[in-house]
């Protein structure tokens, strides 16, 4: 396994993909589809910094966020429009 943000950009090679590789259009829009969404996962982070700082704050304090405890914190992150959170 080879993980790596190398000059071919964020990808992974769990098998020999050297075919699939050499696909230049190809690995361009798997490179595009990765910035896009490390791009929105950039702006979850960003529009819930407050509520991240505060969610650590009481992590801290408590040691351990689970159960219900942990699922009211979730609930409250915007994922902003368009961004469903996971199921």
């Amino acid at each position: 396994m080879r993980q790596g943000l190398g000059a071919e950009g964020p990808l992974w090679l769990g098998r020999n993909l050297d075919g699939y590789l050499k696909d230049a259009e190809r690995r361009a829009r798997v490179r595009s589809r990765i910035e896009q969404a490390e791009e929105r996962a950039l702006a979850i982070l960003q529009r819930n910094r407050a509520l991240l700082e505060t969610m650590a704050e009481a992590l801290a304090a408590a040691g351990s966020l689970e159960g219900e405890e942990l699922e009211a914190w979730t609930r409250r992150v915007e994922h902003g429009e368009g961004v469903r959170p996971e199921e």
